[in-house]
């Protein structure tokens, strides 16, 4: 897959980054969003039970990478202290956190979803970045 997630949740828990359905980052989801359930079966504060490959918010015939694959990526790539620069793409990143891509993986930073301060603390709002990629 080569061009960031537009894929459209039928939970609804997803957003255009700006609100712009044509901005380079795609849309972001949130945890439940990302992996196909509403917030009432997988969002803050409920325990959220995944099993097998999950389609979530990936096109068909793709699965939302398990714990084994992401470590087979790193594995593939170097090591932890090192993966997250090759994978990077070469700008786009704040404070000088610009990878060297050197696989060709150019993966870009996504932001975040402006949750209000109902639905989770406001530290955890400011922590919610997460990076959702498609096997």
């Amino acid at each position: 897959m080569a061009e960031n997630l537009r894929y459209e949740v039928p939970t609804g828990n997803s957003a255009f980054y700006e609100n712009n359905p044509n901005s380079k980052y795609g849309r972001l989801y949130t945890w439940a969003g990302a992996v196909g359930k509403t917030n009432d079966e997988c969002g803050f504060g409920h325990l959220c039970e995944l099993s097998g490959r999950v389609q979530g918010a990936c096109p068909t015939g793709w699965h939302l990478p398990s714990r084994e694959e992401l470590e087979m990526l790193v594995a593939a790539v170097g090591d932890t202290s090192d993966a997250g620069t090759k994978l990077k793409s070469k700008s786009g990143w704040d404070s000088e956190g610009n990878g060297t891509d050197e696989f060709g993986f150019s993966m870009v930073p996504a932001g975040y979803i402006g949750l209000d301060e109902t639905d989770i603390p406001s530290a955890a709002l400011k922590m919610s970045k997460i990076f959702i990629t498609c096997f």
